[in-house]
């Protein structure tokens, strides 16, 4: 077995940062040469419909994409066939092409056979179930050399090996593709108003973001990535943003208590801190994605002073037309030192304005009380 091809494949297959299966992807090849073989195909099934779908496939297939398709097409439902067999069979358990047809005793001699191996030079195949609960189902087809006649046990065995995390990985993209989907609109609003936002797995796993994210990402300047995940400078910040998503992440699934949340991250550049949100996340769709536990992150860079609408969320609240006032400062950044020179009054009177703005908004502290602004501004 080849350790440092497999260690690179599960690298690659569970790297949060890019998606695993775009059209460049060379993860089917390197899957492929691992098991001993030619090429492979990853395909789904879908019961209620009865039709299946090509998922990933090797380069030698790609780069005759017209002619894959078209025998797909033509040979579309002896293979439905065998895929329809294959998805009985034990999970990750492979199955020869002889147990797939096993009412075509000349399976070689088949004309689908022959004109795959003119084409694309590969003959005997077998599959692997990897199907979950869920409507779709999928499995992936290895294809052996047409020059060899024989299936090898270190075949077998390897691809038993990927199977499990190769099925882990498609659940987690196709997870990822409906939250995308889902909250496309969410990041585009947000964008708009000059608001990071990213959904992160329990152990800090970026899922997706926004292009604010990104650039606050790429300054480094107090919040980054690393690796895929979300991190904070210095450790001890760090340690704290890891501990609240985590326990964020439990009670989006009932398993713990830290709702809604939020904290101040330092900048390295001393400049003024960011204002982070922490909320639950937990998807309510399909079997696929019901485990799913992770952490919504809002990020508000102080110094950009984002565009927000106090008004709206204020005659919610009930605040004076003073208090309005006053929280657009706190959304604008400014401290109660600063509020308090802007308006003349004393400090001990811009913090009791302050608290009470904070009391009507039933929030916490102010970073609490720009991320209910915020959420109302974009309406």
């Amino acid at each position: 077995m080849d350790i440092e091809l497999f260690s690179r494949i599960l690298q690659g297959l569970y790297s949060p940062s890019t998606s695993q299966f775009d059209e460049n992807s060379m993860i089917s090849d390197e899957i492929a040469r691992f098991s001993g073989v030619s090429g492979m195909t990853i395909l789904k099934y879908n019961g209620r419909q009865h039709q299946y779908q090509l998922q990933e496939s090797s380069r030698i297939y790609r780069k005759e994409t017209d002619t894959f398709s078209g025998l797909s097409a033509k040979y579309g439902a002896f293979e439905l066939r065998a895929l329809r067999r294959l998805l009985r069979q034990q999970q990750y358990i492979p199955m020869t092409d002889a147990e797939m047809w096993p009412d075509e005793p000349g399976l070689l001699e088949t004309e689908m056979f022959v004109e795959t191996s003119k084409i694309f030079g590969v003959g005997r195949r077998f599959a692997v179930n990897m199907s979950g609960a869920s409507d779709w189902n999928s499995g992936f087809v290895m294809h052996v050399d047409h020059r060899k006649t024989d299936i090898s046990p270190e075949s077998l065995r390897a691809a038993s090996l990927i199977a499990p995390h190769l099925a882990s990985a498609l659940a987690l993209e196709q997870m990822n593709n409906v939250l995308r989907k889902q909250y496309a609109v969410m990041l585009e609003l947000l964008d708009s108003m000059d608001i990071g936002v990213c959904i992160v797995s329990q152990n800090g796993d970026v899922i997706i973001e926004n292009r604010k994210a990104s650039a606050v990402f790429a300054d480094q300047d107090g919040i980054s990535k690393k690796d895929g995940k979300i991190v904070a400078y210095p450790q001890a910040s760090n340690g704290e943003l890891r501990r609240r998503i985590t326990q964020t992440a439990l009670t989006a699934i009932g398993q713990a208590n830290l709702p809604r949340n939020a904290m101040v991250i330092t900048k390295r550049s001393l400049r003024s801190p960011y204002w982070i949100e922490i909320s639950p996340f937990g998807h309510a769709g399909n079997d696929l994605e019901k485990n799913f536990r992770g952490a919504l992150i809002r990020i508000v860079d102080s110094d950009r002073k984002p565009k927000f609408k106090v008004k709206p969320f204020a005659k919610m609240v009930g605040l004076t037309s003073a208090e309005i006032e006053i929280g657009q400062l706190i959304c604008s950044g400014y401290s109660a030192s600063d509020i308090a020179d802007i308006r003349g009054v004393s400090i001990h009177t811009a913090r009791s304005q302050i608290k009470s703005i904070l009391a009507k908004s039933g929030c916490s502290n102010r970073v609490l009380f720009v991320a209910k602004v915020a959420s109302l501004s974009q309406f």
